[in-house]
């Protein structure tokens, strides 16, 4: 059981230092924080990036363009990403509670 512990934790460390971006808390654009706060209520369903900017007054094509300036990855890609990592945080979770 230590081996495979050991050896799960070699498995995710390079994983979550992958996703550490994601987990910036604030930034310096209100529609990016926008974006960011309505990905991080809707990850677990089914949902667009019109579904995400719905609530901001922008198009898609500037919320998709400044999210990428200031991100650096494209919302889907964000998505995406923070799914990952919310489910890697599970597994961690569980896999600990049965330890």
């Amino acid at each position: 059981l230590l081996e495979q512990q050991s050896q799960t934790g070699r498995i995710l460390a390079p994983c979550y230092d992958a996703f550490q971006p994601l987990l910036k808390v604030e930034y310096d654009d209100y529609y990016v924080n926008q974006i960011v706060y309505q990905i991080k209520q809707s990850y677990q369903t089914k949902v667009t990036v019109s579904d995400l900017i719905q609530h901001i007054d922008v198009s898609e094509s500037y919320a998709m363009r400044t999210f990428k300036d200031h991100v650096g990855i494209t919302i889907v890609n964000y998505l995406n990403r923070y799914r990952i990592l919310q489910s890697l945080q599970l597994f961690d979770r569980h896999y600990k509670h049965y330890e």
